[in-house]
């Protein structure tokens, strides 16, 4: 057994050991976290439009593969203006319209009395987007390998 593979085992073993909470929801307490967050999306959203532009332009990679980085990039911009547009809105609310009563078995209650309620759960599944675009990076990093194969 190789070292780099008894040290993977034994930071496994630690992190098995020492379990935490995960929570989906990323809070971030004071606005200043809020703020370097919505930064990060703003560079972000300008990033995957570079990456996009780029991808038009290049002929490094068959049109297939180019075709799924192209979209897997155009999603994840559109990702990132739905996430900045949701944590404007979620900062509006100090109590979410969901409620969770016991008994709920799938989760709880909407009360939506206005658009902006309905725009809030809409842009809180951002996964909408997201997982399509990791489904698109796949298919492009599979399309190039079995390019690769071909040469």
């Amino acid at each position: 057994m190789t070292t780099k593979t008894r040290l993977l085992i034994v930071f496994v073993c630690i992190f098995i050991l020492l379990q935490m909470n995960a929570y989906a929801l990323q809070e971030h307490g004071a606005t200043e976290g809020l703020l370097v967050h919505q930064g990060a999306h703003i560079l972000f959203f300008l990033a995957m439009c570079d990456f996009s532009y780029r991808i038009l332009r290049t002929q490094l990679f068959a049109p297939l593969s180019r075709k799924y980085l192209f979209g897997g990039s155009v999603l994840l911009a559109l990702w990132n203006l739905w996430a900045f547009t949701g944590h404007i809105l979620a900062s509006r609310f100090t109590n979410s319209p969901l409620s969770h009563q016991v008994g709920d078995i799938f989760g709880g209650r909407w009360h939506i009395t206005s658009i902006t309620d309905l725009a809030y759960y809409i842009l809180k599944m951002d996964d909408l987007l997201l997982a399509p675009a990791i489904l698109f990076f796949f298919l492009a990093s599979r399309q190039i390998i079995k390019e690769m194969g071909k040469k």
